[in-house]
This record gives structure tokens, sequence and C-alpha cells, in this order.
């Protein structure tokens, strides 16, 4: 909302035309109370406040800003909200465009990553700390923890978050409770900005981490198998002798044991026990095709919304 109504901050509108009169338009009390009368006004949660400075930002230099994000993020924390607020410079405008058709399909133009990186970049900031408010992870970890006592699970759960781009061991991070989110170290936050060969992580993926129970000579190990077509052909053991069976494993000090099929293990044996060697294969592999079932569910839903999103109409936004 960047405007007051007659139902929303009615107040505002006259507040805002005697700052002009009295020369307090850039009075930050005012300023403050202005932005956060509609906010509030809203009954948000949480918020997430994007603070231009710079020559085209009303603010012109960073104390100013400072100053005024400060005060924002003071006032709404005192009136029960989270709130959280970003310096972005303002020195040219964001994007290509100017007007709002044109600027509202750049807008779109982010979700299907092929934005001006500089709007891309401040976009990625400002909804990474939208989730990080909107305490995504804690309702993750409620719906695992229900799930878990409706199945007798005892384990504690966690969360892994990773590159969506392919971590090579890069861009991961196991979290145990939210808290660690929202109070990542510099370091931390480094470790995750960048993966191989230092491509930048502009997106992760928030996901249940399940533990592993596979050992190797002690060592806390996991399978990774192969498929041709539907069968599972081989894999290998990935094998870390420092770490426990909720960490990732795909880390420095990590070896592998191969994972060698005597036969194709495409069924199971009915006469061996469940933790027999063919029955072990066969239910991997019946875990991996689950996993690729999942994978394409989840990939077609996601086809399916950013097609709703291509074919909204930009007129709406004249």
């Amino acid at each position: 909302m960047i405007g007051q109504t007659a139902e929303v901050a009615p107040a505002d509108k006259r507040i805002y035309a005697l700052r002009d009169v009295t020369a307090t338009v850039e009075s930050v009390p005012l300023i403050v109370a202005s932005i956060l009368s509609k906010k509030l006004a809203e009954g948000i949660d949480a918020l997430v406040l994007d603070v231009k400075v710079g020559k085209g930002a009303f603010m012109k230099d960073l104390e100013q800003a400072r100053t005024l994000a400060s005060a924002l993020v003071r006032v709404g924390t005192r009136a029960g909200k989270r709130v959280v607020a970003l310096l972005t410079r303002m020195e040219a405008p964001l994007g290509r465009t100017i007007g709002n058709a044109l600027e509202t399909r750049e807008a779109i133009d982010v979700l299907f990553e092929r934005a001006p990186a500089d709007m891309t970049e401040c976009t990625y900031a400002l909804c990474a700390e939208m989730l990080l408010l909107a305490d995504a992870a804690s309702d993750l970890f409620a719906e695992i923890r229900r799930e878990y006592a409706a199945r007798g699970i005892t384990e504690t759960p966690f969360l892994v978050m990773k590159a969506d781009a392919g971590t090579y061991g890069m861009g991961v991070m196991v979290v145990k409770d939210p808290v660690e989110l929202r109070e990542l170290s510099r370091r931390d936050r480094n470790k995750m900005a960048r993966v191989k060969e230092g491509l930048e992580v502009t997106q992760v993926i928030v996901q249940e981490g399940v533990p592993t129970f596979e050992r190797v000579d002690g060592a806390a190990a996991e399978p990774v198998v192969y498929f041709i077509d539907h069968y599972v052909v081989g894999g290998f053991y990935r094998v870390h002798t420092e770490r426990g069976p909720d960490d990732n494993l795909n880390a420095p000090g990590m070896h592998f044991t191969p994972l060698t099929f005597a036969r194709p293990c495409s069924v199971p044996d009915f006469t061996a026990a469940p933790d027999a060697e063919p029955n072990r294969f066969y239910a991997y592999g019946v875990v991996a095709r689950l996993a690729l079932a999942a994978a394409t569910r989840e990939i077609e839903s996601l086809n399916e919304s950013h097609s709703d999103v291509a074919a909204t109409p930009l007129a709406t936004a004249r």
C-alpha cells in the first residue's frame, strides 16, 4: 500500500498536507508516522522495509537513511510487529523500464529469472527477509513434528537449506532450530552465498531433513543410486567419519564405497529378511522412484503456477 484511503489511515492525507505548508516534510518522526500508519492499519504481523538512499532517493546520504531505518524498526517493534529494514542504493532507477505496465511486466520477469541483475538482487534480498520474518521455517518444523508424532517417530526434526542450482557440497546448511536462520553470522551467510566455481546463489530450497541409518565401517553413510530406465543398476555410499546421521555428508573429509549389485534387485526377495542385501537395494530403488515422482509433481505444479502468473493481464496495472 502506497497511499491512504477514506477507510485506511485517512488522517495521514491531512497531516501530509500540513507537513507541506509547515516545511516539515523532512521530519523523520512524521515520515515514520506516515509510513507505519498505513502499514499497521493493514493488520500486518511482520514488515520488510526497503529504505532507499542516494541521488534518486529522499534520503541522499547513508547517515540520513540509517536514521530513518532505525526509527521505522524501533517504532514498528514497539507496536508489536516483527520489522526489518534494508538500505538499498538509488543512484539510478532499478531495472530498465519506466511506467506502470512495463514495470509490472519487469516485476513478473523476476519470477522467471530474466529480470535485470540489479532488480533481481534487490528483490531476492527483500524476499529473503520476508521469508525469515514470516517464520516459514517454524511452520515447516511444526508440520514435521505433527507428522512425527502421528507416525511414532522419535528423532529430532531438522531442515536442510541448500542452493537451488546444485550444491557440489557447498551452499548447504543443516538447521535444527528456526532461530538459527534469524541469527546467521556473517561467516555463515557468506558460506551460503556462493557454490562451486564462485557461482552466486540466487535461490535456495528449504526441505525436511532425513537422517540416515546407514553405517559403513561404523561411520555415517548415505546411498547414492543410479538408474537406467526405472531400474536401479548401481551406486555408491557416501561416507563421512567425522559427521553424524543428521549432518551434510557431502563435505570435505568424505569418501566413497561402491554399492554393487550381484543381481538387478528389481523385485524383493520374500524369502530373505527385510534387511537382507537384495531387499535393502530394492528399498533404495523404491525410495528413489518415489523421489523422482515427487519431484515431477512439484515441477508440474510450479509450471502451472508460472503459467497463471504469465497470463495475468497487465491492463490492471495502469
